[in-house]
């Protein structure tokens, strides 16, 4: 029989089920919630449970502060611990800032905003012909997103690359990475593209971009589901090579809090904070 000391539990259902499994056990349990409960599909049942089971683990770890505030209606400010995903940065490589490329990546779906980005990269295309997008990812909107690709006559400038296991060099190729998104829980692509020095354009959508960019320091932040304020922040990046390398200099500086050693060293005194109770 395994008797670990502590328990760390991912995703909502198997978060409850694990709660309930180690009632009488004193193994202390820390659920972690990956995404955010406000959006998406919102299951009345998980809601309840969530906020009756929830108060009986040792510990919610969320990776946004944002999160932290949504839990703390409901459980003790105290239970909860804020601890962002880790990010690699890479070595002698950092992006082409002269490519003429603007990245996407992420699933094909109404949640990553990539309709809102199609339209305002055809109101840019015909002042900017020799840019072009690529938007890695599948998913089921890629029919829609192939029709609207169509409608704006974008088929010879933009390219759904489809899954891209390793993107590596998708980052060493681009001149800009843009996140759309409608709503995240903590966007790991954006991490990884500011890894890489890329200058960023991003939703302020909850939750996680305004926790890793700052404004006009190290990214540009703008309002969701806003076509002509992503319209207006790529024509200013790509206007402004200048600027495109002062962000992406910037982005790769800040990201650094995120490294793999500064993330794995908060966990672990996470782990010590509970160890005790496990004796």
């Amino acid at each position: 029989m395994i008797s670990p000391d502590i328990i760390v539990s991912f995703l909502d259902w198997v978060n409850i089920l694990t709660v309930l499994s180690t009632i009488g056990t004193r193994i202390p349990v820390v659920i972690s919630e990956r995404a955010d409960p406000r959006h998406g599909e919102v299951d009345p049942l998980l809601s309840l449970l969530r906020r009756a089971i929830y108060l009986q683990s040792a510990l919610i770890h969320v990776q946004t502060r944002a999160l932290a505030d949504y839990f703390c209606s409901f459980i003790a400010r105290d239970k909860i611990k804020v601890i962002p995903n880790p990010v690699q940065i890479p070595q002698d490589q950092t992006a082409s800032l002269s490519s003429r490329t603007i990245l996407a990546i992420g699933r094909l779906t109404y949640q990553k905003g990539f309709d809102c980005l199609i339209k305002a990269f055809a109101a840019l295309h015909v002042s900017f012909p020799d840019w072009r997008l690529v938007i890695a990812g599948e998913g089921p909107e890629r029919r829609n997103l192939e029709s609207l690709i169509r409608a704006h006559n974008l088929s010879d400038s933009t390219k759904l690359k489809g899954e891209v296991k390793q993107p590596s060099q998708l980052y060493r190729d681009a001149g800009i990475f843009v996140l759309s998104s409608r709503f995240e829980g903590f966007p790991n692509v954006l991490c990884e593209a500011m890894s890489f020095g890329l200058p960023c354009i991003s939703t302020n959508c909850p939750s996680g971009p305004a926790e890793i960019i700052t404004h006009e320091k190290d990214g540009l932040l703008i309002e969701t589901d806003n076509i002509s304020a992503l319209a207006a922040a790529l024509q200013r990046l790509i206007t402004n090579e200048e600027e495109r390398k002062q962000l992406g200099v910037q982005a790769r500086n800040s990201i650094a809090r995120f490294q793999i050693g500064r993330i794995v060293d908060q966990w672990q005194d996470l782990f010590t904070e509970l160890k005790p109770a496990s004796n």
